[in-house]
C-alpha cells in the first residue's frame, strides 16, 4: 500500500460522534459546531435527539436544522447522519408510536397463587394460560392445565399467565418502548420517522445525508427485568401477538401447553428444548419485524444503516435482549457495536461483529466508544479504549458523546463532552489522525485468518428459565459455565498470536460451503475450525463439519462433546475431530496450523492484526494491553521479509531492527504501557537501520515555572443556603437542593429520565410552568486577596435577580459565554468584595421548569478549600507553578483551562521525556516546531529549540464539572446518576481528581549524537 495516503486519510476513516441535540437549537450556532467538528479532524457527525431537547423532534424547526447541518457538512467535506430516536432505544417516535396501546411492548409475566387464591376472573381478558404445578427446589416435576381451583391437587400451586404491558415511563415520553416483534408497530414506527424525513428532507439521501443510525432496539428482556419498571418484572419474558403462530411454524408444536416449561427447569436435563426453541422463535420475530423491513426501507432510500442493538457484552447480554447479535449484524451495512466505559475488556464484542464484517464483505465497523468515561478521561484513555477495538475491527468511530450545550440536566448526560466544552478540543486532530491512519490502514488488503470458532450462543439458550438472568448478567451456574469458558478461550487465542471468526450457526446454514479442507463463509476461507464451550450444535452444523472432516479440515474439540443437538440430548460422533483438554491446549492446536501470524515469544498481553498486502507483503499492528507496564518483546512473524515501522502518531516511516531468517522474521523491540507498534513486512529493501549512541545532557528545569492561564481562574458555587418563601430549608448541594423543593411541592424530578421539554411544550403541561414558590440561594465564600477582574458564570441570568454583598448585580447583554454557549458571562464590581466571608444570593420565581445548577465565580484569583473543603476562599495566585504541589495546594484546585509555562531554554537540540501525565496532553512548543504528548512514553522527537521552549499543559474539565461530591472519585462508570448519590457514597467535600503538572526531563542533544 502507499503509505503517503495515511498521512492524512479521508473522512470516511475519521471519527463521527454523537452530536447531543439536547437543548433550544439555534440554526447559527449549530452551523458554528459543525466547522468545530472538522476543526477536531472528525469525519462527521450523527445528529441525535438527547435530554434537554426543547426544539419539537420530527417538528418543522427539526427539519430545518437537519437540513442546514447536512449541507454545511457536504460543503466541508464531513458526513452527516440522521438518528432515528427521540434519545433512545430506536422505536418509538418520542412516544408518539406508542401512544397507541396495540403498539407497546408486551411481556408473558407469571403470577404464582395457592389453590385458594386461585380466580381466572380476577385476570381479567389478558389471561393466556393456567396450570397447576408441583416445584421441587425451583425443579418443575409436574404440570397439568387447569381453569378452576378445585382442579389443583395438593402439593401444587396454581401457575397463571397474563400478557403484560410494560408500564409507562417518563423516559418514553410518558409510554412505554415498541413491540418490535409486531410488523405492524414497527411499520407504524417507520411512518412516523422515516417517512417524516423523508418527505423533509429526502432530496438529501444518499449524499448530503449518507445514513441512519439506529441505537439499541431489542425484543424485550427475558426475565432479568431489564429496563423494565413493572413490578413483577423478573416473572416477565417476551411476548408477542404472532408470538404462538410462530413458534408452532418454526418448531412444528405448540408453545401455549408448555408455558411453564421457559419459566422452570424440568426432567434430568438443565437443558431445555422448549426453551431454546422459545428463544429461537422470538429471534426469527425480531429479525422478520424489524430488522428485516427496516433495513429493506433505507435500501430503497438510498440510506446507509448503521448502529448497534441492545446489548452485546456478554452471551447473557445477548440472549436476554436480543438473541444473536451477529445475525442481527447481516441485515446492516455498517454493523455497530456499544463499549461503554474504560475499563470495558469485552474483546469478543468487537470479534462477533468483525467475523460477519469479513464474512459478508462489509466495508466498515462501528463501535459507539467512549461512553460513560467521565470528564477525567485524557487522550491516553482515548487511545487504550479504542486500540484494542481498532486491532478487532473498528474503523468507524461513533464518539459518546458531543453536546451542543450543558444547560441544565444535559451537563449530567454521561460525561464528558468530546467537543468544544473540552479545554483539549482543539488539539483533538492528534487523536483523530492516529485512528484515522490506523482504521485505515487494518482495512487495507485481506485479513489473515484460518480459524473458525462455531459462536456457542445457542448452547446459552437452552439454559433460560425464570431467574436465570438477574439484569443483563448471568445469574445460573450453567450459563456461568459456559460464559467463562468463552471468554477464557478468546483470551488464549490471542495469546497465542491466532487470529479467528466466530462463526453464528445460522449464518453459516445459510452461508457456508465445505470443498476440499476449506470451510467458506462468504468471503472467508478457513482451513481450522474450533469447537469450544459449547453444550449445543445444530444439525446442521454437524452436517457441514462432517463434510468439512471428510474433506480434510480440521476441527478441535476442546474438552467435552456438544450434548445436545437441536435441542435435544444426542450423541455425537467425534471420531474425525482433533481432542484438546482444555482452552490453552486447543489454542496452542490452532497455533501450530495457522500459516501466518505473528508470535510474541510467549510473552501474553499483545493484541495484533496481520493484513496481506500483497504478494510476500503484510502489515501486523500489535499492541500492548498492559495499560500500567511495558514489556519486552521478541516478534516473530512466520514470513521471511524485511521491515520497517510505520508510526500511527506522526504518520512517518522508521527503520526497524530485525533479523530476517529464512522461514521468517525476527524483530526485537520494547513497548511502554499502552503501547503499539505497527511493523511492515516487505521483499522490497528498507532503509537500514542504525542505532547511534547519543551524546546527552540532562537540562534540570527549576522547582517552580512561570506560567500564564489560558481562562480565568474558578471557584464552584454549587452548596448554598435556600430559603422557601422566606423561609429556611438549610444548607446543601443545589442538586439536592432542587430535588428537595420538587419534593415539597409535587412538582416531577429532573434528570436524563424525565419527559422531554419539547414533549411537555407540544403535548401540553403548561400548568407545569406555574410558579410554585420564592426561593433564594445564598452562596457563601471568602476573600483575603482581592482580584482585579471578577465575574460571575451562569445559566438563564434573565431569570435570577442575583446581589453580591447585597449589591445588586446589572446583568449586561453580550458579555459572552464561558466554555458553553449556556453559562453566560455577568461582570462583577472586584470593589464589592470584602474581607473575610462574601455572599451571593440568587433569587428567582421556582417552577417545574426552573433548573437549579452551580454558579461559577472567574477571575484572577487563587482559591483556597479549607478544612474539609466545604469552606472556599479567595486568595493570591502564585508567581510561578510546581510539579511537586497538586494543583489545588497552588490556589487552582477548580482550574481545567490550559497552563503554559517558561521553561526558561532558549537554544539547543534537546528531546523531552515526561514520567506520567497528570492532565489531558501537553504540547511542547520549540519555537519553529511544536509536538503533542500524550500517550507512552510520553517523549518526543529531537528538536532544535528557536526563541524559548514552552509547554502548555492542558487539564480535563473533571475538577469543574465533576461529580465533585462522589465519595469514591474513581467511578467504573459516570452518568447522571453519579452526581445525586447519598449516604456513604455522598461527601459535602470536594473529591477532586489529581491532576497537576510533571517537568520533562530535558536532554541537549549534542552534535554528532
Amino acid at each position: 500500500m502507499k503509505f503517503e495516503t495515511l498521512k492524512n486519510p479521508p473522512a470516511p476513516f475519521r471519527g463521527m460522534p454523537f452530536w447531543a441535540w439536547n437543548g433550544r437549537l439555534d440554526k447559527k450556532e449549530l452551523i458554528r459546531q459543525v466547522r468545530i467538528f472538522k476543526q477536531m479532524g472528525f469525519g462527521g457527525f450523527f445528529m441525535h435527539s438527547r435530554s434537554g431537547l426543547s426544539t419539537e423532534y420530527l417538528g418543522a424547526e427539526w427539519f430545518a436544522c437537519i437540513r442546514a447541518c447536512a449541507k454545511e457538512a457536504e460543503r466541508l467535506g464531513l458526513h452527516a447522519y440522521i438518528y432515528d430516536e427521540d434519545r433512545w432505544p430506536s422505536g418509538t417516535a418520542g412516544g408518539r408510536v406508542t401512544k397507541n396501546p396495540k403498539y407497546r411492548i408486551k411481556y408473558i409475566s407469571l403470577h404464582t397463587v395457592s389453590r385458594g387464591q386461585f380466580d381466572l376472573a380476577a385476570f381479567g381478558q389478558e389471561y393466556l394460560a393456567a396450570f397447576a404445578v408441583r416445584l421441587a427446589r425451583g425443579t418443575l416435576l409436574d404440570y397439568y392445565p387447569v381453569v378452576d381451583r378445585a382442579e389443583i391437587k395438593d402439593g401444587y400451586v396454581a401457575a397463571v399467565f397474563c400478557v403484560e404491558e410494560m408500564a409507562k415511563d417518563p423516559f418514553y415520553n410518558g409510554y412505554t418502548y415498541l413491540d418490535t416483534l409486531n410488523p405492524q408497530a414497527v411499520g407504524c414506527f417507520i411512518a412516523e420517522t422515516h417517512e417524516k424525513y423523508r418527505s423533509a428532507v429526502g432530496d438529501l439521501f444518499g449524499n448530503a445525508i449518507r445514513g441512519i443510525f439506529t441505537d439499541e432496539p431489542h425484543r424485550g428482556c427475558i426475565f432479568g427485568g431489564f429496563a423494565l419498571p413493572n413490578e413483577n418484572k423478573h416473572g416477565m419474558t417476551p411476548y408477542a401477538y404472532g408470538l404462538f403462530d410462530t413458534f408452532l411454524s418454526v418448531c412444528g408444536y405448540d408453545l401455549l401447553p408448555r408455558l411453564p416449561e421457559i419459566y422452570w427447569a424440568s426432567g434430568p436435563d438443565a437443558f431445555s428444548k422448549t426453551a431454546y426453541d422459545y428463544v429461537r422463535t422470538l429471534q426469527q420475530l425480531f429479525l422478520d419485524s424489524f430488522a428485516g423491513p427496516y433495513r429493506i426501507w433505507c435500501a430503497q432510500n438510498k440510506l446507509t444503516v448503521t448502529g448497534h442493538i441492545l446489548h452485546e457484552d456478554s452471551l447473557s447480554a445477548q440472549t436476554a435482549m436480543s438473541g444473536s447479535m451477529m445475525r442481527y449484524y447481516e441485515y446492516m451495512d455498517y454493523p455497530g457495536i456499544d463499549v461503554l466505559t474504560e475499563q470495558n475488556r469485552a474483546y469478543w464484542v468487537a470479534k462477533q461483529a468483525q467475523s460477519v464484517v469479513r464474512q459478508l464483505n462489509k466495508p466498515f465497523l462501528l463501535s459507539e466508544l467512549y461512553g460513560c468515561t467521565g470528564w477525567q478521561f485524557n487522550f491516553e484513555g482515548h487511545k487504550n479504549t479504542g486500540d484494542w477495538q481498532a486491532l478487532l475491527g473498528v474503523n468507524l468511530r461513533c464518539h459518546h458523546l458531543s453536546w451542543y450545550t450543558m444547560e441544565g440536566v444535559a451537563k449530567r448526560d454521561y460525561p464528558a463532552s468530546i467537543f468544544y466544552q473540552s479545554a483539549w478540543y482543539d488539539a483533538y486532530t492528534y487523536v483523530e489522525d492516529y485512528f484515522a491512519r490506523l482504521g485505515m490502514a487494518l482495512s487495507a488488503g485481506r485479513p489473515v485468518c484460518d480459524v473458525l470458532a462455531i459462536n456457542p450462543i445457542e448452547s446459552v439458550w437452552g439454559y433460560v428459565r425464570q431467574g436465570c438472568f438477574e439484569g443483563l448478567s448471568a445469574n445460573s451456574g450453567e450459563i456461568k459455565r459456559l460464559e467463562e469458558s468463552y471468554a477464557r478461550q478468546f483470551m488464549c487465542l490471542i495469546d497465542e498470536g491466532v487470529d479467528f471468526d466466530y462463526g453464528d450457526e445460522d449464518i453459516l446454514a445459510r452461508h457456508a460451503r465445505a470443498d476440499g479442507g476449506v470451510l467458506s463463509v462468504g468471503a472467508m476461507r478457513y482451513k481450522t475450525v474450533l469447537l469450544s464451550g459449547a453444550d449445543h450444535l445444530r444439525a446442521s452444523t454437524l452436517a457441514l463439519l462432517d463434510k468439512f472432516t471428510a474433506g480434510g479440515g480440521r476441527v478441535v474439540l476442546c474438552g467435552d462433546p456438544p450434548a445436545y443437538v437441536d435441542g435435544k440430548r444426542t450423541s455425537i460422533d467425534c471420531s474425525r475431530f482433533e481432542a484438546a483438554r482444555d482452552e490453552a491446549a486447543a489454542a496452542r492446536r490452532c497455533a501450530l496450523y495457522t500459516a501466518v501470524r505473528l508470535d510474541t515469544g510467549g510473552e501474553k498481553g499483545f493484541l495484533s492484526a496481520v493484513r496481506k498486502t500483497g504478494e510476500g507483503e503484510y502489515l501486523a499492528a500489535v499492541v500492548n494491553l498492559d495499560r500500567e507496564g511495558g514489556k519486552e518483546a521478541e516478534l516473530t512473524f512466520s514470513v521471511s521479509a524485511n521491515v520497517f515501522e510505520y508510526d500511527l502518531r506522526s504518520g512517518r516511516e522508521k527503520p526497524c531492527a530485525f533479523v530476517r531468517e529464512a522461514a521468517c522474521t525476527r524483530v526485537k523491540t520494547s513497548f511502554a504501557k499502552g503501547q503499539e507498534r505497527m511493523l511492515i513486512f516487505t521483499q522490497a529493501e528498507t532503509p537500514a537501520y542504525t542505532a547511534k549512541p547519543a551524546e546527552v545532557q540532562e537540562i534540570r528545569l527549576e522547582d517552580a515555572l512561570p506560567y500564564v492561564l489560558d481562562e480565568p481562574n474558578i471557584l464552584v458555587l454549587d452548596t448554598a443556603d435556600y430559603y422557601v418563601d422566606g423561609q429556611p430549608r438549610g444548607r446543601a448541594e443545589v442538586l439536592k437542593a432542587d430535588r428537595a423543593v420538587r419534593q415539597e411541592f409535587g412538582l416531577p424530578q429532573r434528570g436524563g429520565n424525565a419527559v422531554q421539554p419539547w414533549y411537555r411544550e407540544r403535548y401540553g403541561a403548561a400548568e407545569k410552568t406555574k410558579t410554585a414558590c420564592r426561593l433564594k440561594l445564598v452562596y457563601r465564600f471568602y476573600a483575603e486577596a482581592f482580584p482585579e477582574t471578577l465575574g460571575l458564570v451562569c445559566e438563564r441570568p434573565a431569570l435570577w435577580d442575583i446581589t453580591l454583598n447585597g449589591r445588586e448585580i446589572k446583568k449586561k447583554e453580550g458579555g459572552g459565554y464561558f466554555i458553553d454557549n449556556s453559562f453566560k458571562r455577568i461582570p462583577l464590581e472586584a470593589t464589592a468584595l470584602l474581607p473575610g466571608e462574601n455572599t451571593i444570593t440568587a433569587s428567582c420565581d421556582f417552577s417545574a421548569e426552573t433548573d437549579l445548577e452551580a454558579m461559577y465565580l472567574i477571575g484572577g484569583f487563587g482559591v483556597r478549600l479549607d478544612g474539609d473543603g466545604t469552606r472556599r476562599t479567595l486568595t493570591a495566585l502564585p508567581d510561578k507553578l510546581s510539579a511537586k504541589k497538586s494543583m489545588s495546594e497552588q490556589g487552582l484546585p477548580f482550574y481545567s483551562g490550559k497552563v503554559t509555562l517558561d521553561t526558561g531554554i532558549t537554544e539547543g537540540d534537546v528531546s523531552l521525556s515526561f514520567a506520567r501525565m497528570r492532565c489531558a496532553y501537553v504540547s511542547a512548543d520549540f519555537g519553529r516546531e511544536t509536538e503533542t504528548v500524550c500517550f507512552a512514553p510520553y517523549e518526543t522527537d529531537v528538536h532544535t529549540v528557536t526563541g524559548r521552549l514552552k509547554l502548555t499543559v492542558c487539564f480535563t474539565r473533571r475538577n469543574t464539572f465533576g461529580p465533585l461530591h462522589v465519595a469514591d472519585p474513581k467511578q467504573r462508570a459516570y452518568g447522571p446518576f453519579s452526581f445525586v448519590t447519598e449516604g456513604g457514597e455522598w461527601t459535602d467535600g470536594y473529591t477532586l481528581y489529581d491532576e497537576g503538572l510533571c517537568f520533562p526531563t530535558v536532554r541537549l542533544v549534542r552534535k554528532g549524537g
